[in-house]
């Protein structure tokens, strides 16, 4: 979450979570307790829609406004990472509806990047759900086997997924993306665009096995 990055990166944390939660007695620390109190619920503000906002504005010190935001936002990150978790997972390139492979690309980083953030929020607030998907978010093997399983299991994506898992046994994601972005320009600028899915469909089928027709 943004603003908790905030609160850390400021030194505010404590305020919020941590061991100065409630105003201090001593008079000499309330001025500046206080202006630690406004200054992180003016970052809890800023981080959340209307509607939060107007339910954090009665909060009396940052501990209540943080818990609040907890509250609310406590179902719906369960909501949206398995939202976004199926994004992924049902995300197929089809060059017949879907471009070029950058575009596909770009589509692909998109929906990791909204599970990524939300799986990091999640995680923050203990959320068991976002427990189990954060570690997953942070891995580059699995963000870069997710976009390869994202390509058709045709030819000749299979060659291309071939080439570079043979190339390197724990390819990185911005590896793959670099041969992919490659293979996009290359077939640009050569006027040649990779054999259309809808060409597959047309072709006469043959049994891998004993090569028979069918």
């Amino acid at each position: 979450m943004e603003a908790q990055r905030q609160l850390w990166g400021n030194d505010l944390i404590e305020v919020v979570t941590g061991s100065e939660k409630e105003q201090p007695t001593d008079e000499d620390k309330i001025k500046s307790w206080k202006k630690c109190l406004y200054k992180a619920l003016d970052y809890l503000m800023d981080s959340c829609e209307i509607g939060p906002q107007l339910k954090i504005r009665a909060a009396t010190t940052a501990a209540q406004a943080w818990d609040i935001l907890k509250n609310t936002y406590k179902g719906q990150t369960k909501v949206h990472l398995i939202s976004f978790h199926a994004n992924i997972m049902h995300l197929k390139y089809d060059d017949r509806r879907d471009g070029s492979l950058a575009e596909h690309i770009t589509k692909f980083e998109g929906h990791w990047l909204k599970l990524a953030q939300v799986a990091q929020a999640g995680h923050s607030t203990k959320d068991f759900l976002a427990e189990g998907i954060h570690p997953l978010t942070t891995s580059d093997a699995w963000k870069g086997a997710l976009l390869l399983s994202t390509l058709p299991r045709i030819q000749p994506y299979i060659n291309i997924m071939d080439n570079i898992i043979s190339k390197d046994d724990k390819p990185s994601y911005s590896g793959i993306v670099m041969r992919l972005r490659e293979i996009n320009s290359r077939s640009i600028k050569k006027e040649e665009k990779i054999e259309p899915l809808a060409a597959f469909y047309t072709q006469t089928c043959f049994c891998a096995y004993c090569k028979a027709k069918g």
